[in-house]
């Protein structure tokens, strides 16, 4: 049922004064409000604590006004455009494409991702503030009854696991039937693929092994490495620096391929010496910051 509601607002009340306010469907998958598991996924008002539930209202200046209510019963208000208002339901409604397709470790409002969804208006607005990296790694566990389950570590906490299906294309949320979501007190073993680290190393190798490889021509011969010498003394320094620096870069990636990137966690005897493991997990869980509305509601309501 479509409400009205009066407010009286004491900042800005030359614009709020009398107004009416409607409120609105934030989004389908929202409702009328945001719930904090909402936010926690969605990564909405990061600066905000207390958090309680948030609603929309619709103006009839034509703005949008949306309020998050605090625990303490203080208000946090922000008043949107129909261009922030479009964008932000833009965002909700396609957030997990977004993302996807972003994979970005910046904070938003460093973002300018705009070719299919017009949403730089509402980075502005600080509403959003998390950020759209993530990791999608293959998992293995092994269950009480000795049934292991192959996936990919959407989600991991206190009371339950989620794996998702090897071969589902994440810009979209997997349909329930394609989970696999057990009490995590039912695992017993759990192994996860850690990204390796060969890029870096490759990085540091060739930066090492570059400044190696020059200064020692320079200790060498100290006017091999000076410019303003015979330019044949000169490009053999950088030369020597050159190729010390693909060697230092080809060790760097052996080193980083030998790391087999392995997270192993072996909880069959009881030992909670796997805590520390399984907080390394939450850097590698695709839902990092929370399970999707669908996804939650289906779980614990």
């Amino acid at each position: 049922m479509k409400q009205s509601v009066f407010l009286i607002v004491i900042v800005f009340p030359f614009f709020f004064a009398n107004a009416q306010f409607d409120a609105v469907v934030i989004s389908d998958r929202l409702g009328e409000s945001i719930e904090p598991y909402e936010r926690a996924y969605f990564q909405l008002f990061p600066k905000l604590s207390g958090f309680r539930e948030a609603r929309a209202f619709r103006m009839n200046t034509g703005y949008y006004l949306l309020i998050a209510y605090r625990d303490n019963r203080e208000e946090k208000r922000w008043v949107l455009t129909e261009e922030q208002w479009e964008a932000f339901s833009t965002v909700i409604q396609n957030y997990e494409e977004i993302r996807y397709t972003t994979n970005d470790y910046r904070s938003s409002y460093d973002r300018f991702y705009t070719k299919k969804y017009p949403i730089n208006s509402i980075w502005k607005t600080g509403i959003f503030g998390g950020y759209l990296d993530y990791s999608l790694q293959d998992v293995q566990v092994r269950t009480k009854q000795g049934d292991e389950y192959y996936g990919k570590l959407l989600h991991v906490n206190s009371k339950h696991i989620v794996l998702g299906p090897l071969n589902h294309l994440y810009s979209d949320i997997p349909d329930i039937s394609d989970l696999y979501i057990a009490e995590t007190d039912d695992i017993t073993f759990l192994s996860v693929d850690e990204p390796k680290p060969i890029t870096s190393s490759a990085l540091y190798g060739f930066l090492i092994g570059g400044v190696g490889g020059i200064a020692t021509i320079a200790i060498i011969d100290p006017s091999a490495g000076a410019p303003n010498e015979d330019l044949r003394t000169y490009s053999i320094s950088l030369a020597v620096g050159l190729v010390s620096g693909l060697a230092g870069a080809g060790i760097g990636a052996i080193i980083g391929a030998a790391d087999d990137g392995l997270i192993s966690v072996d909880t069959s005897d009881g030992d909670n010496s796997g805590e520390d493991e399984i907080s390394r997990l939450r850097e590698l869980m695709y839902y990092r910051y929370g399970l999707p509305p669908e996804l939650y509601r289906y779980i614990y309501k």
